[in-house]
């Protein structure tokens, strides 16, 4: 389990599927091309995030790009700031220019303990779950029958930009 220091901003965000022009409709993305999503998408997430301050991307970063999957994935992996550390979404196999987590990731923030993976579930031994996934708005609780801390941070949920942990930890 990572311990995080308690001073840093962490930020979550998962699913921006750059360059995939059908998740505009697919998902009503309030976009009229491509490139005014990705714009948005990278602008969004440099006017948030510090470049001391670490990002966990929960999966689905890039898509619909072919073979230039990998050269387009790293180029704006590196153009990001942040201390980046990605979790593998289902559409970002075959990536192998950027480091990707394949598991579950735990973490210890400021006394909580999280579990991080692209999918979602009921099934974890943490204090709180942060997955992504699932494109809806819906931010809190895939299950409505749960009762656990469950939190969604597909872009469509967060407003297309990252979400800072202690937002989704203590309502800050």
């Amino acid at each position: 389990m990572l311990k995080i220091p308690d001073d840093i901003n962490v930020w979550m965000i998962s699913d921006t599927h750059f360059y995939h022009k059908n998740i505009i409709k697919y998902c009503e993305r309030p976009f009229e091309s491509i490139q005014e999503m990705n714009e948005t998408l990278h602008n969004n997430w440099c006017e948030v995030v510090g470049d001391d301050d670490i990002v966990f991307f929960l999966g689905d970063f890039v898509m619909g790009v072919g073979k230039m999957k990998n050269e387009i994935f790293k180029e704006l992996y590196d153009s990001l700031p942040g201390h980046k550390r990605f979790l593998r979404g289902n559409h970002d196999e075959g990536v192998t220019s950027v480091k990707l987590i394949d598991e579950p990731y735990l973490i210890e923030y400021k006394g909580k303990t999280i579990t991080l993976y692209h999918y979602p579930s009921n099934e974890f031994d943490t204090d709180f779950y942060i997955h992504g996934h699932i494109h809806s708005k819906t931010f809190r609780k895939f299950d409505p029958d749960c009762d656990k801390n469950i939190f969604n941070v597909n872009v469509e949920s967060i407003n297309y930009k990252p979400i800072n942990l202690n937002t989704i930890l203590f309502g800050e």
